[in-house]
C-alpha cells in the first residue's frame, strides 16, 4: 500500500472540503466504481485499504440501475 506524509494529506483534505468533497465520499466512489466495472471483489481491499471484504459490500452503493441490470443478466440467453 502507498504510504504518504502526514502534510500531503492535510493538504489533500483541505482542498477537497474546500470543494465540497471528503475523503470518505471519495472512497465510496471508488470503490463502487470497482465494483460497477465488475473487478473481482476479492482484489478491491487491496486497492482500498480495507481488510476484507465485507468492507467492500458496506461501501459499494449499488444503484436501482445496478439492481435491474442484476435481474436483467438473470435471463439473458
Amino acid at each position: 500500500m502507498l504510504s504518504t506524509s502526514k502534510p500531503f494529506k492535510k493538504s489533500i483534505n483541505c482542498l477537497m472540503e474546500q470543494h465540497g468533497h471528503n475523503v470518505h465520499q471519495t472512497r465510496h466512489t471508488f470503490i463502487t466504481g470497482l465494483v460497477r466495472a465488475g473487478n473481482n471483489i476479492s482484489v478491491i481491499p487491496g486497492l482500498s485499504g480495507h481488510s476484507s471484504a465485507d468492507m467492500i459490500l458496506r461501501y459499494s452503493m449499488p444503484s436501482e440501475e445496478d439492481k435491474q441490470e442484476a435481474v436483467n443478466n438473470l435471463f439473458k440467453d
